[in-house]
């Protein structure tokens, strides 16, 4: 192991997992490259989390915890109601005293008294009307004036159910809030069918034998307007007693505010992010999808921006609809034999002004009327307002909407979601953009300092207190993890001169994209399997490689056809004893690094080796417009998910270095979400990611480098004499940290070197072989690697249940001790 000269002269490199995390220290020459291993090790902990991360199934470990605390909240809450409803019909004597207000003694209260009403209401013998006895008191409640404890127990009957209740802050998924609808309305269907003007009227006519009554939809506003009947027909009780008893039953507290968790602007930290319902925000993104668009006219020719005419045309036109696609754009601009940017990259279509075309469905013409102060006090009454019969009222009382109206708005919802920006700020990046800039260009121009450095700290501080709160609990516990290492490497050598990090995909990705993406890795193994049984029953092979499955998609993607030459070509011509298919990179290897399956198609083996050969499409074939076009139809006629980025290679024009300058930019500067949250927290020991003389601190890769790293140096064998990776060996996270920190974008350059002269020599690009970072490299590897001591996260805490959940009977008395019942299964 070589140690560094100068301790504070080292560059960090962490591999960052859901559940590990892997650290380097490399020591730094005077010229600022890396020449030994100072120390590198790896930490294992729990990721906080029950389920599988990868697949975005996880669930954090106090969901069972937090469900049964609401359970139990809901449920107290309920039993409260219920007593104060009791003593206030008790106070005003419509119930029978009692010594105490509690379960027990309400329950025998009730008991005693329907003892007592059923022998004046029910004829002996009629068992339905026993089953049905509350409803019939709430029914003749509801028709005539009743006595006293009559009218009590049809009261207390009443409220110990209050039916659904739409809330508009709370999101549902829909097939759930439909069901609920449906079988409201199917509930007032056979109420109307009926005749029967209250539902304790219809639950009075069902023989519960029969039909029903327990179990049902049931909406809030049909125990309102019981309770209101039931008013009306005992008029006899003062209004003030009335009024007390409606806020018993029927009184809902406010939802809890949630602002404190809207995160912060990105340019103006001091504010929060914009809603993207927000006039603003819509303005700015269609300026900001406007300023992106590229007209491409020819096959040869470059891509040029709209003038400022056909920016206006489209912007008029995004302002009254929702969704424009790029056929609309083109025939509104009088494009002919055109194409635009977004017909090969994204969804092929520019959003409008969704806030306003949703609103017009309510207001019609009139919204274009208003002022911006009432449209933008009618969306914070769609914003704010909880409840939808509330709203419906706001509407016709405050706006003068006609009923149909008033409905419409109370089932309007505004775009979900925030910005990364705040309102003020993009106000004033808005001059800007509209002169063409986009929005990186005007943040600089009017945010120049967004990025300056603040004071350097000596410890990363603990995450809530440097990141706010983080509501991924994975995500928390890495950084955490995280810090405890920083810090401990910080305190030995101290401040390192550069640090360099990796982050797990798991990590990266949201819940809902790894749910995706889990779905498509299953479809694409269920591709694979098939493509295996094909391989083994229509060809010679017998043990199908994963470069044999890889050919076999690839030919189904593009319809068994060369895209290059229009070929056609069959199982023979791939899987025979002289293949006359390639498999051949998009953009070349030698110049992009990249052997994904986005970046491959096949090609007819003359064609590949002799005339695209190490050029992209465009450069090989644009100059003759007819075939290029050729070209261009057969990949719009590819098949599968890959299909429209397939496109987007075709027609890239990038020449030269720039290529390769991307991709190196793109791979070890990951811009997601996480990696920046998590370059933010280690930058705290610089004062920002980048440092208050300019220097790029804090480096977050992609991940595809560091994997071709440790394959082109060999350094499995450090851990195994085969070079396999094996997981089940944690150490192998310290093996990742250590390509992690040699991971520069002079290293890629080198990678792509490499790659030219393995390319150029006749040799497969991909068999990557150049020099080391210093002599003896990988015995000093191995040297560092062996004598590592995994460290686990202690964890000393007592959690979880300390016994079998187990629902209850009620208890049985026999003699003094009380019985319990319990089911359980043979």
């Amino acid at each position: 192991m070589v140690k560094s000269k100068n301790p504070g002269g080292y560059v960090l490199g962490l591999d960052v997992g859901a559940n590990s995390i892997g650290w380097a220290a490399l020591s730094l020459s005077a010229d600022m490259q890396p020449d030994g291993i100072i120390a590198c090790g790896s930490r294992v902990f729990d990721a906080g989390v029950d389920g599988d991360i990868a697949t975005g199934r996880e669930t954090p470990r106090g969901t069972a915890r937090r469900l049964a605390r609401l359970q139990r909240r809901q449920t107290l809450r309920r039993v409260r109601r219920r007593r104060k409803l009791f003593r206030a019909l008790v106070q005003h004597g419509l119930l029978p005293a009692t010594d105490a207000v509690n379960s027990a003694s309400m329950h025998k209260a009730i008991e005693a008294l329907d003892a007592e009403l059923r022998t004046k209401w029910i004829p002996a013998g009629d068992h339905r009307s026993h089953l049905v006895f509350p409803y019939l008191l709430r029914a003749a409640a509801a028709r005539e004036r009743l006595a006293p404890h009559e009218l009590g127990r049809a009261l207390y009957h009443l409220g110990h159910r209050r039916g659904f209740l739409s809330n508009r802050k709370t999101k549902r998924k829909e097939d759930e809030e439909g069901a609920v609808k449906e079988g409201i309305h199917e509930l007032r269907e056979q109420m109307k069918a009926a005749g029967c003007a209250t539902l304790g009227a219809l639950f009075a006519t069902l023989d519960p034998r029969e039909h029903r009554i327990r179990k049902r939809y049931t909406d809030r506003s049909m125990y309102v307007e019981e309770f209101g009947a039931i008013r009306k027909a005992n008029a006899w009780v003062p209004d003030a007693v009335w009024t007390e008893l409606h806020k018993a039953m029927f009184f809902q507290r406010k939802l809890k505010s949630a602002k404190h968790l809207i995160g912060r602007c990105g340019c103006m930290p001091n504010k929060r992010r914009a809603p993207m319902w927000h006039p603003t925000l819509q303005q700015f993104r269609i300026l900001e999808q406007l300023n992106n668009l590229r007209i491409i006219e020819g096959p040869a020719s470059t891509a040029r921006p709209l003038t400022p005419d056909q920016r206006d045309v489209l912007a008029a036109l995004l302002q009254q609809q929702e969704t424009m696609t790029a056929g609309g754009a083109k025939k509104a601009l009088k494009l002919k034999g055109a194409e635009l940017s977004i017909e090969s990259v994204g969804s092929g279509k520019l959003i409008g002004n969704r806030t306003a075309c949703t609103m017009r469905k309510v207001f019609g013409d009139r919204w274009d009327a208003m002022t911006d102060d009432q449209r933008m006090q009618a969306l914070l009454d769609v914003h704010s307002y909880e409840q939808a019969e509330a709203l419906k009222r706001r509407g016709v009382q405050h706006w003068a909407l006609s009923p149909e109206q008033a409905g419409i708005l109370g089932d309007t919802s505004l775009e979900p979601s925030y910005a990364s920006l705040s309102v003020t700020a993009m106000q004033r990046l808005m001059p800007h953009m509209q002169e063409g800039l986009n929005s990186r260009e005007a943040m600089d121009r009017v945010f120049p300092d967004r990025f300056r450095a603040s004071e350097q700290a000596d410890q990363l501080r603990p995450v809530e207190r440097a990141l706010g709160q983080i509501r991924n609990p994975a995500v928390m516990r890495s950084l955490t993890e995280l810090r405890r290492v920083v810090n401990r490497a910080v305190s030995k050598w101290g401040r390192p001169a550069l640090i360099r990090l990796e982050l797990a995909r798991d990590l990266k990705k949201g819940r809902q994209e790894r749910e995706r993406l889990a779905k498509d890795n299953r479809d694409q193994e269920k591709r694979r399997i098939a493509a295996v049984e094909q391989l083994l029953s229509e060809t010679a092979v017998k043990q199908p490689r994963r470069s044999d499955i890889e050919k076999l998609l690839l030919a189904d993607e593009c319809g068994f056809t060369c895209p290059y030459t229009g070929r056609k070509f069959g199982m023979a011509d791939l899987f025979g004893a002289t293949p006359s298919v390639d498999i051949e990179h998009i953009i070349p290897y030698s110049r992009s690094l990249d052997d994904s399956f986005g970046n491959k198609t096949l090609c007819m083996v003359e064609e590949n080796r002799n005339i695209k050969r190490q050029r992209t499409p465009h450069e090989a074939y644009s100059t003759d417009a007819a075939r290029w076009q050729e070209i261009l139809d057969r990949v719009q006629r590819f098949r599968g998910k890959h299909a429209r980025f397939k496109f987007e290679r075709f027609t890239m024009r990038h020449v030269g270095e720039e290529l390769l300058e991307e991709f190196t930019e793109r791979q070890l500067n990951d811009t997601r979400y996480a990696s920046r949250l998590a370059a933010k927290f280690v930058g705290q020991l610089f004062g920002g990611v980048v440092d208050a003389e300019g220097s790029l601190r804090v480096q977050v890769s992609g991940g595809s480098v560091t994997a071709r790293l440790r394959q082109s140096w060999r350094m499995g064998v450090a851990l195994h004499d085969d070079g396999t990776k094996n997981r089940n060996d944690h150490r192998h996270h310290a093996l990742d940290a250590i390509a992690i920190a040699l991971a520069s974008p002079a290293v890629v350059k080198r990678m792509s070197d490499a790659a030219v002269r393995g390319a150029a020599a006749g040799r497969d690009g991909k068999l990557l072989q150049f020099e080391e970072p210093w002599p003896q490299f990988l015995e000093h590897v191995k040297a560092a690697i062996d004598p590592i001591i995994v460290s686990h996260r202690v964890d000393r805490r007592l959690a979880g249940p300390l016994h079998e959940e187990t629902l209850y009977s009620r208890p049985l008395r026999q003699g003094e001790a009380q019985v319990f019942r319990v089911r359980k299964g043979i």
